[in-house]
C-alpha cells in the first residue's frame, strides 16, 4: 500500500494506505491486550505475587543508571548477579587470559649479505624525493631497480 501511495501520489491511494495501516495497528493492540490479560490473570496467583516483585526489582535495577557493569555471563552463559560471583569470574577470566602461553617461533639468524650492494644514485633520490607530497608521512618507497630504502638514507643527501 505505502510502495503504491509513493508511485501514484494520489490522494485515494493515500486514503487507502491510512485505513490499512489503522487496521493493522488496531489488529496488533487486540492481540497483545490478549496475551496481557492471560498474564495479568497469572500475575493474580499466589506466586504471580512473588513475579511482580521481581519484575518490580528487574525494572528498577534496569532504570538505574550504573557506572559499572555489574551483570557478567559465567563459563555457562549464565547471567551472574551477584557481586562477589562477578569478581570471582573476572578473576577467572584474568588468570586464564594473563597466564596462557601462546607458541613463539624461532628466529633464524642470517648471514649478513656478502655480495655486490649497488650504490642508490643521486637521480634516484632525487626522483623519489620529487614525488613525495609535501606534508606527508613518508616511511618506504620502492626505487626504479626494487630495491626498498627508507627515507633516512634520502635525507643524508642534504641539498635533494
Amino acid at each position: 500500500m505505502k510502495k503504491k501511495w509513493d508511485l501514484s501520489g494520489r490522494d485515494e491511494d493515500k486514503r487507502e494506505y491510512r485505513e490499512a495501516n489503522k487496521e493493522s495497528k488496531k489488529a496488533v493492540a487486540i492481540a497483545k491486550a490478549k496475551e496481557l490479560e492471560e498474564v495479568y490473570k497469572e500475575l493474580e496467583t499466589p506466586e504471580g505475587e512473588k513475579k511482580i516483585y521481581r519484575i518490580a526489582k528487574a525494572r528498577d535495577l534496569a532504570s538505574k543508571d550504573l557506572t559499572h557493569i555489574r551483570q557478567v555471563k559465567n563459563c555457562d552463559g549464565l547471567v551472574l548477579r551477584d557481586e562477589n560471583a562477578v569478581k570471582t569470574r573476572w578473576r577467572e577470566y584474568f588468570n586464564t587470559l594473563l597466564n596462557e602461553e601462546n607458541p613463539r617461533e624461532a628466529v633464524e639468524e642470517r648471514e649478513p649479505n656478502q655480495g655486490i650492494v649497488r650504490e642508490i644514485e643521486r637521480s634516484e633520490v632525487e626522483l623519489a624525493l620529487s614525488s613525495m607530497k609535501n606534508g606527508k608521512a613518508q616511511m618506504v618507497y620502492q626505487l626504479k631497480h626494487g630495491k626498498v630504502w627508507g627515507r633516512m638514507v634520502w635525507t643524508c643527501y642534504g641539498e635533494c
